[in-house]
């Protein structure tokens, strides 16, 4: 169905319950320097901050497209979902997470936010850039994050077997060529789309335009059955 609507960082730490940075400081909006961890944490397991997430989330996604008006709803249908949340230092609440849950190929990133701008180029880009050079990572992105991704050295894949193996119900004639008007059409950040882009329902949100980028676990062959099995292709 067609329809018609330098760098790249490498990953130097294995995925592990919790994500210590390097000794770096930012300023945070009043002026003061706080360092900052990440921290891995299964969603389901998360009781105390999930109003706080909701409403970084509902902040950062009201132009977009919000699909979920509650953290339950937001991972119940995904019983291996983890988030990786970034602390300040001597703070109970996160300043921004990437959620991500278990699929067929491997561990797809859904979710990426931040209530702070200086946080997403000092930390949350950086530690998406390093998951999505994992192998057994891997998200389907648009609009700014996706101009950040690529304005960071990261390409999307533009293999038409690997797109419509990975995403369900998608043809070849929804997905991008060369000179295919429609990146014109969903431009990205004042300039084509990408070659390899397509074009799905995204639930109530409607039709959207997408990329796949990342690694994703092709041969679906895992270390183990558990939610924290990592691909061995």
């Amino acid at each position: 169905m067609k329809y018609r609507d330098k760098k790249t960082i490498k990953n130097k730490n294995s995925i592990t319950n919790k994500h210590t940075l390097k000794k770096k400081t930012i300023k945070n909006k009043k002026g003061k320097e706080g360092e900052y961890f990440w921290k891995k944490e299964r969603t389901l397991k998360l009781k105390e901050v999930k109003e706080k997430i909701m409403k970084i989330y509902l902040k950062n996604y009201e132009d977009v497209g919000i699909l979920y008006y509650n953290f339950d709803d937001l991972v119940k249908n995904n019983p291996c979902s983890y988030g990786l949340f970034i602390y300040e230092k001597n703070k109970k609440e996160p300043v921004g997470f990437i959620l991500y849950w278990l699929s067929v190929f491997g561990n797809k990133i859904s979710v990426v936010i931040t209530k702070d701008k200086t946080i997403a180029t000092e930390y949350i880009i950086p530690k998406l850039i390093e998951l999505l050079n994992t192998r057994g990572f891997w998200g389907e992105f648009n609009m700014k994050l996706e101009y950040l991704l690529r304005k960071n050295g990261l390409n999307n894949i533009k293999n038409h077997t690997i797109i419509k193996t990975v995403v369900k119900y998608i043809t070849d004639d929804d997905i991008f060529t060369e000179d295919d008007e429609r990146r014109k059409e969903y431009p990205l950040h004042n300039d084509l789309s990408p070659v390899g882009s397509y074009l799905r329902k995204v639930g109530i949100l409607g039709i959207k335009r997408k990329a796949i980028y990342g690694m994703p676990c092709l041969s679906k062959k895992y270390d183990s059955l558990g939610c924290n099995r990592k691909c061995i292709e």
